[in-house]
């Protein structure tokens, strides 16, 4: 008899469960076959879906160094990575932002 797995409520995740829920037998089917599909072969709200559960399977799977790291990787190509005056503007509101409140919370 197999034991029953306990839920570990740190990787819990109720959000991916209620996507999973909602399409479970599309899911299957898709997780079943992801190698042979494309994006093209899902419908909007079924694409949604896989993007949602992704992107929780990939934070809950990150630990906080790294993700940590990649909040940095975001935060360089935001600010460093841009292109032309609406960008640089957009890029220099935000750190002007970020150093007032940071100067307010002193």
């Amino acid at each position: 008899m197999k034991k029953k797995k306990k839920m570990n409520m740190k990787t819990f995740n109720p959000i991916s469960k209620v996507l999973e829920a909602k399409c479970v037998n599309k899911y299957f089917l898709i997780m079943d076959k992801i190698e042979e599909l494309t994006y093209k072969d899902l419908s909007e709200s079924e694409l949604d879906s896989i993007k949602d559960m992704y992107i929780s399977s990939r934070v809950n799977a990150m630990t906080e160094n790294e993700l940590r790291k990649f909040v940095k990787e975001i935060i360089i190509d935001q600010i460093k990575g841009t292109v032309g005056n609406a960008e640089e503007k957009e890029a220099w509101e935000e750190i002007k932002a970020h150093f007032s409140e940071d100067l307010t919370q002193k």
